[in-house]
């Protein structure tokens, strides 16, 4: 069988399952063909889009203050994460789901 080597980090709402579930499914099924699929859930990040669409209904500072890092989420913070899981380095990690929320999933 031909292995890809792929690497695939998915990046879901830190608040969902979705990441999790999705990453333990497709880790399954692409696994015999060298392909690692991990799930990045971020806390709410200041970002346009977040700006245009989230910002009127959830203040970014209100969710800072739920999260044990007491600072407003960049998309920079998750970055490194997704560079690190599609890297050689995260070979052997496969079906994983990373908080990268500033410790808000710690409730």
């Amino acid at each position: 069988m031909k292995t890809h080597e792929e690497k695939i980090a998915v990046v879901t709402g830190a608040a969902s399952g979705f990441g999790k579930e999705v990453s333990i499914g497709l880790a399954n099924d692409v696994a015999p063909f060298g392909i690692t699929v991990n799930a990045i859930s971020p806390t709410l990040s200041q970002t346009k889009g977040a700006d245009e669409q989230l910002a009127h209904i959830i203040p970014y500072d209100a969710v800072a203050q739920l999260q044990a890092i007491k600072e407003v989420g960049q998309a920079k913070d998750i970055v490194p994460t997704i560079l690190f899981l599609t890297s050689e380095d995260a070979r052997f990690i496969t079906g994983q789901n990373y908080a990268v929320d500033g410790g808000l999933a710690r409730y």
